[in-house]
C-alpha cells in the first residue's frame, strides 16, 4: 500500500494548502507519478532475478518472486486510478488538533519537523563529515556480513527428530535388536516424547538401525525440540555396544539424501587412504569446530565376509561344475524361495534352506555336498577352503573417483563456518591427487548463496536501468542507490543482535531491501529536479523538498515496520522460517530511512557539483585542447 499512501498525502498536502478536493487530488497525483512510478517499478524488477533462479531454490522461490511483483504492479493501478478518484470525492483537509490523538500526533511531526530541518542544514555544510559517517556506516555493516553465521536455513522445530543407530559390523540382527530397544526404552522416558517408531535391518545391514520420534506440540512442552535432541543425545550414546546420531527431519533442499546438513565429500584413487584422510579430517574437526556432533563416515571396509576358494583342477578331475558348487552353498544357506502357501487370504513365502544348527559357522559350508557330472555326492570339503576376512561393504563414487562421505550435525555451529573449516583443513592434509566437494544441504548451501549474491548484484543492476530510463539521467540513480548501503548496517546488524543467521530467507530480506529502500530516495530526488525545474536553486531545493517529503517516506516506512512485526516476532508454528526474513526488512529500513534523509540530499548536491566539473573540464578541452585546458585549470604551474 505504500504507492496508495505517498498518492493519499501528497493529495493531503494540497489540500492544507487551499487547493479543492478535485484539483488537489488531480495536480497532487500528476506530481507524484514518476515517484511511484519509478519505486514500483524497481520494487518489482529486484524479484525477477529470483523468479529466474535456477535449481531447487528458484522452483521454491518463483511463486513468491512472481506473487509480490504482480500484487505490487497490481497495487501501482490502483494508486494511480482508484486512489485519487476516492480523495477527490472522501478525502477532507480539517483542522488535526481537534481530537487529542490527532493533536499529539501532529505535535510529534511538528517536532521531528524542525530536529529534522536543522540536521539537514548541518549536513548540507559539512558534506564530507556527512559522508564520513555513512562509509562507516556501510563498513560497519561489511563487518556484521563477515561475523554474522551462514546457513542454509533455520533451524525449525518441527515437533519430531530421527535417532539413527548403529552397532559393530559384525553385528546380528538379534544383537542389533536388544540395542535398539534399550534406546527406545530411554527415548519412551523422556516426557515430551508422544510416540516412536523404530526399525532395524532395511537398508544398511543388520547392523544398522532407525527410528522416528515424535513430540508433543510446541505448545505442550517446556523444552524446545533442540534442547530434548542434545539431552538424547547424551544419553542414547551413553548405552554400550551401539553409535545413536540425532537428527532433524532434514531440510527440504536435501531432495530425500541424508539429514544431516553437513556433508563433505574427499575423492581419490586409494579406498585405504581416503579413509586415513577421512579418519584425520574429522579428528581434527572436533578438536577445532566446537559444536559439531554425531559425525559419521559412509565408508565401510572391515564387513566380515566368508571367502570360499574353490579347487579348480580338482573339482574339473571330479566332474564339479563350479557353477553348481555355487548354486548349492546360495540356496542351502542364503536360502531360495520354493513356492508360496496360500490360507485365509494370506500368503506366505516358502524358502528352502538347511537348518539353523547347520549354518551357523562358515566350516558348516564344507559339510555340504554336491554331485558330480556322474551323479554321485561329493561333499564340499573336498573341493573348497573356507577364508574369513573383512571386505568393502560398498564404494561410493563421485564425478567418477572414488569418495568418502563425511557427515554432522551443528549444535551451536553454522553450517558455513563448519564447511570453510572443512576446505582449510583439507588444504593442510591432503595430497595431490585427492580432492573435496560438498553434497546435500552443504552443496544446496554453497549453490544457493552464490545464485543469492547473483540475485543481489542483478537487482541492483536492473533497478538502475529503470531508474535511468525513468529519471533519463545516469547520474541520478547513483544518488538513489545511495540508500543501498546505508541499509546493510541495520539489517545485518539486528540481524546479529537477535542472533539470527544469514540464511536463505534472510537474503530474500536483502533482496527486498534493494526495491524497499530506494524508494524514499526516489522521492527525495524526484521532487527536488521538480522544484529545480520551478527555478529553484539546488541547495533551496534540497531544503524544501527533505521536509516535505518526510511526511509520506515516514508513514510509508512506519507501515512497512508494522506490517512485519508480527512476523518478526516470531509467535506461530513453523516462524523460524519467516522470522529472519522480516528482521532483515526492519533493520534495514530503520537505518536507511533515517540515514537517507540527511545523506541522500548530501550525495545529491556532491554528484551535481561532480557533473558540472566534469562539464566544465569537457568544455576547456573542447575550447584549447587538453594541453590549454590544464594550463586553464593550473595556471601557477
Amino acid at each position: 500500500i505504500d504507492d496508495a499512501i505517498v498518492v493519499l498525502e501528497n493529495v493531503y498536502r494540497h489540500q492544507e494548502e487551499g487547493k479543492p478536493p478535485m484539483e488537489a487530488a488531480r495536480v497532487g497525483t500528476d506530481e507524484i507519478a514518476l515517484a511511484i512510478m519509478a519505486t514500483t517499478f524497481s520494487l518489482a524488477a529486484v524479484f525477477l532475478p529470483v523468479a529466474f533462479m535456477e535449481g531447487l531454490v528458484g522452483r521454491f522461490l518463483y511463486e513468491f518472486g512472481v506473487t509480490v511483483a504482480v500484487a505490487i504492479l497490481l497495487s501501482l493501478f490502483v494508486a494511480l486510478t482508484l486512489t485519487p478518484m476516492l480523495c477527490s470525492r472522501f478525502l477532507q483537509h480539517e483542522e488535526r488538533r481537534r481530537n487529542v490523538v490527532f493533536a499529539k500526533i501532529g505535535e510529534a511531526l511538528d517536532w521531528t519537523d524542525v530536529r529534522y530541518r536543522k540536521s539537514l542544514d548541518w549536513a548540507l555544510e559539512n558534506p564530507w563529515k556527512t559522508m564520513g559517517v555513512a562509509a562507516v556506516a556501510s563498513i560497519v555493516g561489511l563487518a556484521f556480513f563477515v561475523l554474522l553465521p551462514k546457513e542454509l536455513t533455520p533451524e525449525v522445530d518441527e515437533s519430531g527428530f530421527i535417532v539413527a543407530s548403529e552397532t559393530p559390523v559384525e553385528s546380528s540382527l538379534a544383537y542389533t535388536n536388544e540395542k535398539q530397544q534399550r534406546l527406545e526404552e530411554i527415548v519412551a522416558g523422556v516426557p515430551e516424547v508422544r510416540g516412536h517408531f523404530s526399525a532395524i535391518g532395511l537398508w544398511g545391514g543388520a547392523n544398522q538401525g532407525f527410528m522416528f520420534v515424535q513430540l508433543t506440540e510446541p505448545g505442550e512442552r517446556d523444552r524446545s525440540q533442540r534442547d530434548v535432541m542434545e539431552e538424547l543425545r547424551g544419553r542414547l550414546n551413553s548405552v554400550p555396544g551401539i553409535r545413536a546420531y540425532v537428527s532433524t527431519f532434514g531440510s527440504a533442499f536435501t531432495a530425500g539424501g541424508d539429514s544431516e546438513p553437513f556433508q563433505y565429500l574427499i575423492m581419490g584413487p586409494e579406498l585405504e587412504d581416503l579413509q586415513r584422510y577421512g579418519d584425520v579430517l574429522m579428528g581434527r574437526l572436533r578438536e577445532e569446530v566446537p559444536g559439531m556432533v554425531d559425525m559419521r563416515t559412509d565408508m565401510r571396509l572391515q564387513k566380515p565376509e566368508v571367502r570360499v576358494e574353490m579347487d579348480r583342477d580338482k573339482a574339473a578331475g571330479m566332474g564339479i561344475d563350479v557353477g553348481a558348487i555355487a548354486r548349492v552353498i546360495n540356496v542351502l544357506i542364503g536360502s531360495q524361495e520354493a513356492t508360496i502357501y496360500k490360507e485365509g487370504g494370506h500368503r506366505y513365502d516358502v524358502r528352502v534352506r538347511v537348518e539353523e544348527n547347520q549354518r551357523s559357522q562358515p566350516a558348516d559350508i564344507t559339510e555340504l555336498a554336491t554331485r558330480t557330472s556322474s551323479g554321485d555326492l561329493v561333499r564340499l570339503g573336498n573341493v573348497v577352503r573356507i577364508e574369513e576376512g573383512t571386505g568393502i561393504n560398498v564404494i561410493n563414487r563421485r564425478d567418477r573417483q572414488r569418495a568418502i562421505k563425511i557427515l554432522a550435525n551443528l549444535q551451536g555451529s553454522s553450517l558455513g563456518e563448519a564447511v570453510s573449516e572443512a576446505d582449510r583443513i583439507s588444504d593442510e592434509i591432503l595430497p595431490d591427487g585427492y580432492s573435496t566437494s560438498v553434497a546435500g544441504a552443504s552443496e544446496t548451501f554453497q549453490e544457493t548463496f552464490a545464485s543469492l549474491l547473483f540475485a543481489i548484484f542483478l537487482a541492483a543492476v536492473i533497478t538502475y536501468m529503470l531508474l535511468a530510463s525513468q529519471f533519463e539521467s545516469l547520474v541520478h540513480p547513483f544518488t538513489i542507490m545511495g540508500a543501498v548501503p546505508l541499509a546493510a548496517i541495520g539489517a545485518l546488524g539486528l540481524l546479529f543482535v537477535t542472533g539470527m543467521s544469514l540464511n536463505l530467507y534472510s537474503f530474500i530480506g536483502l533482496i527486498l531491501l534493494v526495491g524497499l529502500v530506494v524508494k524514499n530516495s526516489i522521492l527525495l530526488v524526484d521532487y527536488t529536479n521538480t522544484l529545480r525545474s520551478r527555478g529553484l536553486e539546488r541547495t533551496d531545493a534540497l531544503r524544501q523538498a527533505g521536509p516535505v517529503r518526510l511526511r509520506p517516506i515516514l508513514m510509508t516506512s512506519l507501515t512497512i515496520i508494522f506490517g512485519v512485526s508480527p512476523i518478526a516476532l516470531g509467535l506461530s508454528e513453523g516462524a523460524e522460517l519467516r522470522q529472519p526474513m522480516a528482521i532483515a526488512v526492519i533493520g534495514g529500513l530503520v537505518t536507511s530511512t533515517l540515514l537517507t534523509l540527511i545523506v541522500i540530499p548530501v550525495l545529491y548536491s556532491l554528484t551535481d557539483d561532480g557533473v558540472l566539473w566534469l562539464k566544465s573540464r569537457a568544455g576547456a578541452v573542447q575550447r584549447h585542447g587538453w594541453r590549454g585546458a590544464w594550463s586553464a585549470a593550473h595556471p601557477a604551474e
